[in-house]
């Protein structure tokens, strides 16, 4: 048996909440005028809350960078990360503001941008 040939993985299986109610899809987290939402998924776990979107628009990387540094900036969330990374085209930011924190991984590209983020809500402590 050769180990570089085994793969393995996690399989979960949730039942979804009879009569929950409908969630507006990418509410919660800004986006540049004219992006577009990839992806989103959000999660429930003991003591805390989450959501990750994958956003991709047409805008540079450097406009994408100054939009949410600006819109976080203006609402008092402290700057916890502010790394460019030039050789990948990426830009990092960081921000807590009380029990919230938020992790923005914008990417540049000749044809836009995509731009991750992950919003955790620390529901104890």
């Amino acid at each position: 048996m050769h180990p570089e040939l085994i793969s393995w993985g996690y399989l979960a299986i949730s039942k979804l909440v009879q009569g929950a109610p409908a969630i507006d899809i990418g509410k919660s987290i800004p986006k540049i005028p004219g992006s577009q939402i990839v992806h989103d998924m959000q999660t429930e776990d003991v003591g805390q809350s989450g959501e990750t979107m994958m956003i991709a628009n047409k805008h540079s990387l450097a406009s994408n960078t100054t939009y949410y540094k600006a819109y976080y900036g203006k609402r008092g969330w402290r700057s916890d990360i502010d790394q460019a990374i030039p050789t990948a085209k990426m830009h990092v930011l960081a921000y807590t503001k009380g029990q919230q924190k938020i992790n923005i991984v914008i990417t540049g590209s000749t044809k836009g941008s995509r731009v991750v983020v992950n919003k955790v809500t620390h529901d104890i402590l």
